[in-house]
């Protein structure tokens, strides 16, 4: 989450394209993760930067695993860093399933429905 890259609202004259200046320097990134149990939300974590392989290895390893009970099956969207070997074998060693949504589904990612209020949130918190 970049506090920079959001617009709530702006104005023009009526029919025309609404134009903001963009600061050229860009505050402090935010990545949000986190599980979903049921309507449960779970297992948070916050990390200034962006989201990649060490860090999502680290989510898993440290939040993630031990919130969940063997036979659980864990499922995820297609980004990268979900993909790593690391990630497949934390999950299974902890006696898990992983599974992976299909490609380019939003709409399957229930979790989905959790982030979006709270981007629309942050901003004035943060």
């Amino acid at each position: 989450m970049d506090d920079t890259e959001r617009y709530a609202y702006g104005h023009s004259a009526k029919g025309k394209r609404c134009y903001a200046e963009k600061p050229g320097k860009k505050s402090i990134r935010i990545n949000f993760i986190g599980g979903l149990r049921g309507k449960q939300f779970m297992a948070p974590m916050m990390v200034e930067g962006y989201c990649n392989a060490n860090v999502c290895q680290a989510y898993i390893d440290q939040c993630l695993i031990p919130c969940l009970s063997p036979g659980e099956t864990v499922i995820m969207d297609n980004a990268s860093f979900h993909k790593s070997k690391g990630v497949k074998e934390a999950i299974e060693d902890a006696g898990c399933h992983l599974l992976f949504l299909p490609p380019y589904s939003p709409d399957l990612n229930p979790i989905e429905h959790v982030w979006s209020p709270l981007k629309n949130r942050a901003p004035s918190v943060i």
